[in-house]
């Protein structure tokens, strides 16, 4: 009974600390895990199939991927990130920016549902506007066009949220209007979505 009662305290204590440790009498975190030998991982999370998120912040490892749930857009996000780089070294007016080198009339093909998470555009014309259009192009052939202004030769966006299908491929394009611009480069970011 008196161990009992010691193992209370001892827990209400470490929680009423707000720190808790496993493997270790002295944690250094909230929740601090330590494994007791090298050939033994520290933590194991059961793969699920189709968690409830909840609140930003939380994990879960969906399929053989590790996510974390994204408040802002309401969905599970991979933690990996996949970026895609594309641009034009001359003037362009209007029609697609270069990928992967001098590809203008394809780009690159989304092997798993992903959202278009980031965007950034710069442009050496200096503070020239312009209308830019991220497209996508489904398996059938459909392009769904997503425009965006860019303004004073440069584009910041942190929140957005386009959804891409396995075998979509996207293309970054000026849009015909306003002169041509010189220099321009655009890279995306990527997260793989469940």
């Amino acid at each position: 009974m008196k161990k009992l009662l010691l193992i209370a305290i001892l827990l209400v204590c470490s929680i009423a600390t707000a720190q808790v440790g496993i493997g270790t009498t002295t944690p250094n975190a909230a929740l601090d895990i330590q494994s007791p030998s090298d050939d033994l991982p520290a933590l194991k999370l059961n793969p699920q199939s189709n968690p409830i998120g909840t609140a930003a912040g939380q994990i879960s490892v969906i399929g053989d991927r590790l996510f974390l749930y994204d408040a802002t857009r309401n969905k599970w996000l991979s933690i990996e990130t996949s970026i895609f780089s594309f641009g034009d070294e001359g003037n362009i007016n209007s029609g697609n920016l270069e990928y992967a080198g001098d590809i203008r009339d394809s780009g690159p093909r989304i092997t798993e549902k992903a959202s278009i998470v980031y965007l950034t555009m710069n442009s050496t014309s200096g503070n020239q506007d312009k209308r830019i259009s991220i497209n996508i192009t489904d398996a059938s052939g459909t392009v769904t066009e997503h425009e965006f202004q860019l303004v004073n030769g440069s584009l910041i966006l942190e929140n957005l949220d386009i959804e891409v299908e396995s075998g979509d491929f996207i293309q970054i394009s000026a849009v015909d209007g306003g002169g041509p611009i010189r220099g321009l480069s655009a890279t995306i970011w990527t997260k793989f979505r469940n």
